[in-house]
């Protein structure tokens, strides 16, 4: 393009016109590339969270698999050992109580008026003395005081399961392997 026939006036405009139509594009780019940069950093965070959601609900699932092996080794170590042969076909419970730092075992029939129960006092407390059972049937009671020390050790206050859990999930070898450890630490009376 030939610019010498142009005046000077006419060169300006020319000059003025070629920068006003650099900024007008400019802005144009830089607002497409701000809202490409913005797009790519939403999709970027959406598939982070999608990523995260996944991975918890996956930790959720294996977490409560694993709690219902846990609970289903609890009870077949419990209902296979000799001394808890009395009540193995009874419906019962196990629950960890806590209040203000006293903390408890109970295990106990399910769904009947006057059930039978263990209470261990883990903590003690004004009546009962740290690590002692209460029940009715001494030579149980005694016999399920190393298997509630360890259910205190494996699982905080909160904690329930019951004797139907065996059929919601396979025991967790390991998990069978320590209670019944713990049930092996009786020491039997004479």
């Amino acid at each position: 393009m030939d610019l010498s026939g142009l005046t000077d006036d006419q060169l300006l405009q020319l000059i003025q016109a070629a920068m006003a139509e650099t900024v007008l594009r400019g802005e144009a780019i830089a607002y497409a590339a701000n809202q490409t940069v913005s797009d790519a950093a939403q999709e970027l965070r959406d598939r982070v969270a999608k990523a995260e959601a996944t991975g918890r609900a996956a930790t959720a699932r294996s977490t409560s698999s694993y709690e219902a092996s846990d609970k289903a080794a609890l009870i077949q170590s419990l209902i296979e050992s000799s001394f808890f042969a009395t009540y193995r076909y009874d419906q019962f419970g196990i629950s960890i109580w806590e209040k203000r730092g006293e903390v408890r075992v109970y295990i106990q029939q399910s769904f009947v008026g006057d059930p039978w129960k263990f209470a261990y006092f883990h903590t003690g407390n004004a009546w009962s003395s740290p690590r002692t059972m209460d029940s009715a049937d001494g030579s149980t009671a005694t016999s399920l005081i190393p298997l509630c020390k360890a259910i205190c050790e494996r699982h905080i206050p909160g904690f329930k399961c019951y004797s139907n859990d065996l059929k919601k999930a396979s025991p967790d070898p390991q998990a069978l392997e320590f209670y019944r450890q713990a049930i092996n630490k009786v020491h039997p009376t004479i």
